[in-house]
């Protein structure tokens, strides 16, 4: 028991220290309303506005009953948004993998960072990233994100939508062996009073560049922090994505419902030698 305490509490320091970074974006952006496609080279000549996101442009504009969305769209203008920020990454992250997180813009969106267009979401109501490091400047150069929302094309919706980047933004910096975006699966596939097996299926990158040998430690804690279930294999990552599962017991499980919604933590930690290089947690309930 003694060495399952020390295990358990290394692995909790070595989280605190493991390199995925997750950073607020959502201040210091600009906007402009137009259909001007110069804003794509950063037009310094249109009227950019000074913002903070998360940003809805359609309810700053007048009401109208001629509006195209119709009073089922809230009776306010769409229209074609252009969003633009300026930022720089510190030299000593040139060796980690950066990406660009968005929790929801609506809609039609297309991301360009420094000219070179990254790629396009229709649905407004997706989170999505796109991966920054092919076209990134570090040091003291800057780096300039352009996102295109078209929200032109009216009627498109039976209730109020909005317009813009209407969800937070985050800067993500991770290991170059790392969990990918939503690479955590979860299922309870057997549930008794005594215990439930929770299943584990994790999606994992290598960009290193070379195959790595690594460890995996999942761990689950109840709604007080306290260590429920663990599990730890290793894992040989080969140059391409490494999916792995792992199965964790939990002993006379708390049950998820409306009125008692109790939830547990799986903490997924990856391990090089020593190291942490990665961390990754997903809230689950069993029913």
């Amino acid at each position: 028991m003694k060495k399952v305490f020390v295990f358990l509490l290394l692995v909790s320091v070595f989280q605190l220290n493991a390199q995925r970074s997750i950073k607020n974006f959502n201040n210091g952006w600009q906007f402009y309303l137009g259909t001007d496609t110069t804003a794509t080279a950063v037009n310094q000549k249109l009227n950019w506005q000074s913002i903070n996101l998360p940003h809805d442009w359609s309810i700053e504009l007048p009401f109208s009953e001629k509006a195209p969305a119709t009073n089922q769209g809230g009776s306010l203008p769409g229209g074609i948004g252009w969003y633009k920020k300026i930022f720089s990454i510190a030299s000593k992250q040139n060796q980690k993998l950066i990406y660009l997180q968005l929790d929801g813009v609506y809609r039609n969106s297309e991301v360009w960072i420094n000219g070179h267009y990254l790629g396009k979401r229709p649905n407004g109501y997706i989170s999505f990233e796109y991966q920054l490091n092919d076209y990134l400047k570090f040091g003291k150069e800057q780096n300039i994100i352009i996102v295109k929302v078209d929200n032109a094309q009216q009627p498109n919706s039976r209730w109020y939508s909005g317009s813009g980047i209407y969800r937070n933004t985050w800067l993500v910096s991770t290991d170059r062996i790392s969990i990918k975006h939503w690479g955590s699966f979860v299922t309870t596939p057997t549930v008794t009073k005594k215990s439930a097996t929770v299943l584990l299926h994790t999606s994992l990158l290598n960009q290193a560049r070379k195959e790595n040998l690594v460890k995996i430690v999942s761990i689950i804690t109840n709604d007080n922090g306290v260590v429920v279930a663990t599990n730890s294999q290793s894992v040989l990552i080969k140059n391409s994505d490494t999916a792995i599962e792992q199965k964790l017991t939990i002993p006379f499980p708390k049950l998820w419902s409306m009125d008692h919604p109790n939830l547990y933590k799986l903490t997924t930690t990856i391990f090089k030698g020593q190291q942490a290089i990665d961390n990754y947690s997903t809230s689950l309930g069993i029913v």
